[in-house]
Parts: structure tokens; C-alpha cells; sequence
């Protein structure tokens, strides 16, 4: 499974830097989130090619198993 933290990390280089989920009492703030994420940094995941999003999902999955091994 490929969760939107973990692409997100993949894409921008570096944790919690993405725009969603967020935190807020107003519940369409999520929605609005998610569609900034997907504007700024999904280009590739909307409109690139499978390879792309493969290398992506895969370096993805090589930085959540490193991160697991840290203390």
C-alpha cells in the first residue's frame, strides 16, 4: 500500500511538508488540502506515465522501511 504521506515524501524530498491531511474544525479543509497537494506537487502521479509513478511509489517504499529501521 502506498499512502499519500509516503508519495508526498517521495515527491518533495522530505517529510510533513505536504499540505494534507491537516489539522482544522472546518471539515472541507481536508478537500482543500488534498486538491493543493495534488496541484503543486502530483503533476506526475495526474498525468505522468506509469514508470514515473512506479520509480515514485518504489523510492517511496525505500524511505518508509529506511525510516523504520532508525532509532
Amino acid at each position: 500500500m502506498l499512502s499519500h504521506e509516503d508519495y508526498m515524501w517521495a515527491v518533495i524530498g522530505s517529510r510533513w511538508q505536504s499540505h494534507y491531511p491537516g489539522f482544522s474544525r472546518e471539515s472541507l479543509d481536508g478537500f482543500r488540502n488534498l486538491s493543493a497537494d495534488l496541484k503543486e506537487y502530483c503533476g506526475d502521479f495526474l498525468r505522468g506515465s506509469d514508470a514515473v509513478f512506479a520509480a515514485l511509489a518504489e523510492q517511496a517504499k525505500t524511505l518508509r522501511e529506511a525510516a523504520s529501521r532508525l532509532p
